[in-house]
């Protein structure tokens, strides 16, 4: 059980931090996904 808690708890830290992106990260994820959206609708 001890191990699944501290796993659990690492697992919220990551995400944690993940989901914190600084303003610079979260542009170039969301550049990332417009350039995805973008060659999506020129293949189509």
């Amino acid at each position: 059980m001890i191990r699944n808690i501290t796993n659990t708890d690492k697992m919220f830290r990551i995400g944690c931090e993940f989901f914190n992106l600084n303003e610079r990260e979260e542009n170039m994820i969301q550049t990332y996904i417009d350039s995805k959206d973008n060659s999506k609708e020129n293949q189509s």
